[in-house]
């Protein structure tokens, strides 16, 4: 494959084992701990594809500006799945939110039926109108919110508009 794949995971261990798992279909991967760097990274790179390890990344504040900033299709997986959490997920921008399975195998090949059928991705990474990043911080013109290593930080208007 061309580009490689990004990973949304603070767990460098099972990060690991799904790499190895990945490199057998020719799939490299990039990892981060966190959705800001995931969403500086897509600004600047182009991807596969995103996958986003649920258990231990909260990915909901900043889904939404992940989906518009990026080309990628959004892959979310959850050892804690439900359908409220999958349909909250698919509404907030992911392509495919589905049960994490202890067989990496099994992952693998799941993420890749979803992805090759509708993959398009000879795109360049953006950033969108209104996004600022700079130093840690993400600001949204479009949602008004503004993130600091994935925590949303709380002004008010005047506060906004003079940060921004």
């Amino acid at each position: 494959m061309k580009w490689p794949m990004l990973v949304v995971d603070k767990n460098i261990e099972v990060s690991m084992r799904e790499q190895t798992e990945w490199l057998k279909h020719g799939i490299s991967t990039v990892r981060v701990s966190s959705m800001q760097e995931a969403i500086e990274k897509l600004t600047k790179e182009p991807f596969l594809f995103t996958a986003i390890n649920a258990d231990n990344v909260n990915y909901l504040p900043l889904l939404k500006t992940m989906g518009e900033t990026a080309l990628t299709f959004i892959f979310i997986i959850d050892t804690n799945y439900t359908t409220e959490k999958e349909v909250i997920a698919l509404h907030n921008g992911a392509d495919v939110y589905t049960k994490f399975n202890s067989n990496v195998e099994l992952n693998v090949r799941l993420a890749l039926a979803q992805l090759l059928p509708c993959n398009e991705r000879d795109k360049q990474p953006k950033l969108p109108t209104g996004m600022i990043i700079y130093d840690g911080f993400l600001v949204s013109a479009t949602s008004h919110q503004i993130f600091c290593n994935d925590v949303n930080i709380k002004l008010t208007k005047k506060e906004y508009d003079l940060l921004y």
